[in-house]
C-alpha cells in the first residue's frame, strides 16, 4: 500500500524532489504511468525529480505503482503540478480606429494561466479585462499614440510586464471609381456598385492613389495587394470585392465594391413557312403555318421554354412549334455564364379564316353562285348561301326572327323582311373565328297596270297606265300582281281605297291621277301612278235658218234679212260661252237671231264640260 501524499509542486526551472512510499515486504519498487515533464523522473526506489524545463508548466495526472512480488500490486493516482511564472508571448503594439469597437487579445505563458492589468493611460471606451481583453470604441477626440505597461501575474514569481503601444488612428476614406470599357465610352465613374453586361472588362481603381496600402478579397478567394484590379473575374450574378486601405497612421478603412450582372437581352426572331427571319416576339400568321423561333445570343449561356400544352424545350432554336389556339403565347428563358436570366415572350397568333362569300339566286342570273355578300331578289324567289371554305373548321349563323343553323351552305333561306341579314360564323381547326353578314335585301314588286274603258277598245282590259277617256266613260283600273301583299290607293278630291281593282272611278278633272302602293308579303312598297286623261267633248253643229229645220253643219249661206240660230250639241251639262262680230258674247247654248252683217259672220262656241275640259266649234254664216 502507499503511503506517501497523492500530489507535489515543482517549478519550472527549478530542481524538485519528491520520495514515494510504501509498505510491504519484501521493500517494493515503483513504476508510473502517464506523461510526465520533460526533466523529471521517477526511480525505481520512489525518487521523482528533476528540473521541469522550460514550457513545461501545467497538471500532470499520473499513476504510481508499488510491487514486490506479492499480489496485489498496490496503486495511487498521483498529480504533479509544475508552476511557471508568466511570460507574455503577445505582440507589443496595436492599431485601433477613431469611432470603431476593435479589439486586441494579451496572451503570456504560465501557470496556472496569468490574470492581466495595466498602467498608463487609456483612450476612453477602451479597457482591458484581466482575461488580457484590450476592446472599446475609441471615443471622439482620442486620436493618438498611448504606451501604457501591461503586467501579468499567476502567483508564481516573478510577474512579467511589458512596454506595449495602443495607437488610435483615424481611417481614411475610400473614394471609389469602377470602369466598364463597355459602357459610358470607358470612362471611371464614381460608384461603388454598377450593372454590367456579361463579357464585360471592369476594373476597380478606389483613391487615395498614393500613401498607405492596399489588400483585397473578392469570390473563389481573389486576393490582391494593388490599388487598382482590372479585368476582375466575373463568375456571379453578384460578385463582391471588398478593398481594405490602411493608411499611413495604421488606420484601416474598407469598402465593398458589387458588380452586379445584367439580364443579358433577347433578341427575337421569328420565321414564317420558310421565309426570311423576322426581328419580331409576335407575329400573325393563317392556320396551318409552320413557325420556327430562334432568338439571339446564339452561343453561351443556357436556353429553357414554355408553352401551350405544357410544350418545353432546352434549345435555342424550336423549329415547327406547336399551335393549337386563337393565341399561342412561348416564353424563352436565357440564363448566362453568370447564371442570370433573362425572359422574352413570343405570340403566334391564328388570323381568322377569311369567309369567301357565295350567294345563289335561282331565279337570277341563271341561277349560278355570285360571288358576293349581298344582292337583291325578288321576295318569291328561291336564295341559297354557300360561303366557303367548303371543308375544315365548322359553322354557325344566325339570322331574322331568331334563325340558326350549323351546316356551311344554307339552301331556300327565309325572306321574311324587307333587308334580310344572315351573319355566318367559321371557326377554323385552331379555334379562331371570322364572320360575314350576307345581306338579301327584297325588291320592290313590279305593278303591272292595266286600266279597262268600257266604252273604249271593246271594253278590254289595257295593259298601260294612263289613257285619254271621255268624261261620260265608265273606267276601271285593275293592276297586279293579282294576288298576296296589299295596297292602297290615293286619287282625286281624297280618294282612298284598300282594294286591288278600283271601278267605275270617279273622274272630276282634266287629269285624273290615281297612286297604286303594293306592299308585298316582305313588307317591300311599290308604286304605279295610273293617270285618266279627259278628252274635249266633241261639239255637234246645227243650225236653223228661216225657222226651217236644224241642218248639222257649222257653215251656211243666207240672203240678206235672212234669221239664223244656231245651237250646237250636248244639250245637258257643262257650259257654253260665245265669241262673235262686233263683240258679240252669250252663254246659252243656243244663240238666237244672231246679228249677221253681209259678207262672213264668225261665231265661236265654246263648250266646257263638267271635268272642265274645253272644246271649241267655229260657225260661219255668210250673207249675200
Amino acid at each position: 500500500m502507499i503511503t506517501s501524499a497523492g500530489s507535489t509542486t515543482f517549478n519550472v526551472g527549478t530542481s524538485g524532489t519528491f520520495t514515494v512510499t510504501a509498505n510491504g515486504y519484501p521493500a517494493p519498487t515503483f513504476s508510473e504511468t502517464g506523461p510526465l515533464p520533460s526533466g523529471v523522473t521517477l526511480t525505481s526506489g520512489g525518487v521523482l525529480a528533476g528540473t521541469p524545463a522550460a514550457g513545461t508548466g501545467g497538471s500532470y495526472p499520473i499513476t504510481f505503482t508499488a510491487s514486490n512480488g506479492v499480489s496485489p500490486n498496490a496503486t495511487q493516482s498521483f498529480t504533479l503540478t509544475v508552476d511557471q511564472s508568466p511570460a507574455i508571448t503577445s505582440a507589443s503594439s496595436t492599431t485601433f480606429i477613431l469611432g470603431s469597437a476593435d479589439s486586441f487579445t494579451v496572451t503570456a505563458t504560465g501557470y496556472p494561466a496569468p490574470t492581466y492589468s495595466v498602467t498608463g493611460t487609456l483612450p476612453s471606451g477602451v479597457t482591458l479585462t484581466s482575461g488580457g481583453v484590450l476592446a472599446g470604441t475609441p471615443g471622439a477626440g482620442t486620436s493618438g499614440t498611448y504606451p501604457i505597461t501591461i503586467t501579468a501575474s499567476n502567483g508564481v514569481s516573478p510577474n512579467t510586464t511589458q512596454s506595449f503601444t495602443l495607437t488610435v488612428g483615424s481611417p481614411t476614406p475610400i473614394v471609389p471609381y469602377i470602369q466598364d470599357y463597355e459602357q459610358d465610352g470607358g470612362a471611371w465613374q464614381n460608384v461603388a456598385n454598377l450593372t454590367v453586361n456579361y463579357g464585360d472588362t471592369v476594373n476597380i481603381g478606389p483613391q487615395p492613389a498614393s500613401g498607405g496600402s492596399w489588400s483585397w478579397t473578392g469570390p473563389s478567394g481573389f486576393t490582391s495587394t494593388a490599388r487598382e484590379i482590372d479585368g476582375i473575374p466575373l463568375t456571379a450574378a453578384s460578385n463582391v470585392f471588398t478593398a481594405t486601405y490602411t493608411n499611413t497612421g495604421g488606420a484601416k478603412s474598407t469598402l465593398a465594391f458589387t458588380i452586379t450582372i445584367g439580364p443579358t437581352a433577347i433578341t427575337p426572331y421569328l420565321q414564317v413557312n420558310n421565309a426570311a427571319w423576322q426581328a419580331t416576339n409576335n407575329v400573325t400568321v393563317p392556320v396551318g403555318s409552320s413557325v420556327n423561333i430562334g432568338p439571339q445570343p446564339v452561343n453561351g449561356g443556357s436556353w429553357s421554354w414554355t408553352g401551350p400544352g405544357g410544350f418545353t424545350s432546352s434549345s435555342r432554336q424550336i423549329s415547327g412549334i406547336p399551335l393549337s389556339s386563337a393565341s399561342n403565347v412561348f416564353t424563352a428563358t436565357y440564363t448566362n455564364q453568370a447564371g442570370v436570366t433573362s425572359t422574352e415572350t413570343f405570340t403566334i397568333a391564328i388570323a381568322p379564316t377569311t369567309i369567301v362569300p357565295y350567294i345563289q339566286d335561282l331565279q337570277a342570273d341563271g341561277g349560278v353562285y355570285q360571288n358576293v355578300s349581298s344582292i337583291t331578289a325578288n321576295y318569291t324567289d328561291t336564295v341559297n348561301i354557300g360561303p366557303q371554305p367548303a371543308g375544315g373548321g365548322s359553322w354557325s349563323w344566325t339570322g331574322p326572327n331568331g334563325f340558326t343553323s350549323n351546316v356551311r351552305q344554307l339552301n331556300g333561306v327565309p325572306l321574311p323582311l324587307l333587308s334580310n341579314v344572315y351573319t355566318a360564323t367559321y371557326t377554323n381547326v385552331d379555334g379562331v373565328t371570322s364572320t360575314q353578314a350576307f345581306t338579301i335585301t327584297i325588291a320592290p314588286t313590279t305593278i303591272v297596270p292595266y286600266i279597262q274603258d268600257l266604252r273604249s277598245n271593246g271594253g278590254a282590259y289595257q295593259n298601260v297606265s294612263t289613257i285619254t277617256a271621255n268624261y261620260t266613260d265608265t273606267v276601271n283600273i285593275g293592276p297586279q300582281p293579282a294576288s298576296g301583299g296589299s295596297w292602297s290607293w290615293t286619287g282625286p278630291g281624297g280618294f282612298t281605297s284598300k282594294v286591288r281593282q278600283l271601278n267605275g272611278v270617279p273622274l272630276p278633272s282634266a287629269s285624273n291621277v290615281f297612286t297604286a302602293t303594293y306592299t308585298n308579303p316582305a313588307g317591300v312598297m311599290s308604286t304605279q301612278m295610273f293617270t285618266i286623261t279627259i278628252a274635249p267633248t266633241p261639239i255637234v253643229p246645227y243650225l236653223e235658218v228661216n225657222g226651217g229645220a236644224w241642218q248639222a253643219t257649222n257653215s251656211i249661206t243666207v240672203t240678206a234679212g235672212g234669221t239664223v240660230n244656231l245651237g250646237p250639241q250636248p244639250v245637258n251639262g257643262g257650259s257654253w260661252s260665245w265669241a262673235g262680230p262686233n263683240g258679240y258674247e252669250s252663254s246659252s247654248r243656243q244663240i238666237n237671231g244672231i246679228p249677221l252683217s253681209v259678207g262672213s259672220n264668225t261665231y265661236m262656241a265654246t263648250y266646257t264640260n263638267p271635268a272642265g275640259v274645253t272644246s271649241t266649234e267655229t260657225f260661219t254664216i255668210t250673207v249675200e
